[in-house]
């Protein structure tokens, strides 16, 4: 009776680890602090004041006006972005509450699976909410007139090959890139930044979605290019189709 029990015990751990590994890791606001915020960090790099980048001034991915918006939505004065601000723990706590409740959250980073979770997230960051959001829309053949993402968008997400819609989405995003660079000669020198950081962007994001390629212990966190962090405007939309 033992020797069976030990063999039922073991059968059961067994199947519970063959399923761990068969499926696509799931819906978690666990992967925001890292790797989603960790790596997003990498690619936004520290302060920046480059008159090409319509985002304007910015640190650390946040922008002088999302940093007004957020301090005054708590009732606290104005403060000017300042190299200086890296590192203090004050900044460090305002930077991944913005990060969190005006780009994870609005993207539903906590709702959608690991892996397109960072993607939507990392382009919400770079692009702007609406347009991160109409792109997944775009991706999942939903209309994009209601550009949220809705309970209909994330069943439609449950019913979709996770890594083929990786693979699309961030196909979507090189082609609204090149757009950006074809309408606004300016941008253009920030176009090898940005598309490094939609292939490693996508390889990552492959490998959060599936636990057998190793995830983030076997993934370098280290842009292949240049910085990414330009600002992708909604503008831009209608040229990038």
């Amino acid at each position: 009776m033992i020797i069976c029990r030990i063999w039922l015990f073991l059968a059961g751990v067994i199947f519970g680890l063959l399923i761990a590994i068969a499926l696509p890791a799931r819906a978690s606001d666990r992967n925001f602090p890292r790797p989603a915020l960790a790596y997003v960090l990498v690619h936004e790099g520290g302060f920046s004041n480059n008159p090409n980048d319509r985002g304007g001034v910015t640190l650390e991915g946040v922008t002088q006006k999302v940093y007004d918006a957020a301090r005054a939505d708590k009732g606290l004065p104005r403060r000017a972005l300042a190299p200086e601000m890296r590192g203090q723990p004050e900044w460090i706590k305002e930077r991944n509450d913005i990060y969190r409740w005006r780009f994870w959250l609005p993207c539903a980073g906590d709702k959608l699976p690991a892996g397109l979770d960072y993607a939507v997230f990392d382009w919400c960051v770079n692009a702007g909410v609406k347009q991160a959001s109409k792109h997944l829309r775009r991706a999942l053949n939903l209309p994009e007139e209601d550009w949220l993402i809705t309970p209909d968008v994330l069943s439609q997400v449950r019913r979709t090959h996770v890594p083929s819609l990786l693979r699309d989405l961030y196909a979507i995003r090189v082609k609204f890139y090149r757009a950006l660079c074809t309408a606004r000669a300016a941008q253009c020198g920030f176009l090898p930044g940005w598309l490094a950081r939609a292939a490693t962007g996508e390889a990552l994001a492959l490998k959060l979605n599936n636990p057998r390629l190793g995830g983030l212990a076997a993934f370098d966190l280290k842009p292949a290019l240049g910085p990414g962090k330009a600002f992708a405007e909604d503008e831009t939309e209608e040229e990038a189709r």
